[in-house]
């Protein structure tokens, strides 16, 4: 995706890109609550976090998992909110519809868990466990989905 195209959907939110406004939650849960708050949020605005969680619950893929590749390319240990690599880890745990239908990702998902790899040596050895064992533990079933 060129500059161009990325700052224009920076400058939107997943409401205004999908053209569709899903209301008001019917679920009194948090984790729902904060998605649907998420929707109306503009993408260049999200945190580590907020992209981690829409991800996690496969929302808005096209338009997040472009941006959210591009910050992993950077750095693929970053800590969204829990542990080093876990907005990677929730990247490796998409449906493998999505990479079915978008293989371009498939390709950068698995460039990105190269240089994760070759970042864990440079952990704390309090990171290293958790992050090591959840991102590891997601890239094996990543991998055998995509074979």
């Amino acid at each position: 995706m060129n500059k161009k195209a990325r700052e224009k959907i920076d400058d939107m939110t997943l409401t205004q890109l999908e053209n569709f406004d899903w209301g008001e939650p019917r679920i009194d849960s948090s984790i729902v609550k904060r998605c649907f708050r998420l929707r109306h949020k503009k993408i260049g605005s999200m945190s580590l976090d907020d992209l981690r969680t829409l991800v996690l619950q496969q929302i808005g893929l096209e338009f997040l998992i472009p941006k959210v590749i591009d910050l992993l390319k950077e750095n693929p240990l970053a800590i969204a909110d829990y542990y080093a690599g876990d907005l990677f880890h929730a990247v490796l745990s998409i449906n493998p519809d999505f990479y079915d239908i978008n293989p371009k990702y498939r390709v950068a998902v698995l460039g990105i868990l190269e240089s994760a790899r070759s970042g864990y040596g440079e952990l704390k050895d309090y990171e290293r466990n958790i992050s090591v064992e959840a991102i590891e533990e997601a890239a094996v079933k990543f991998l055998a989905k995509q074979a």
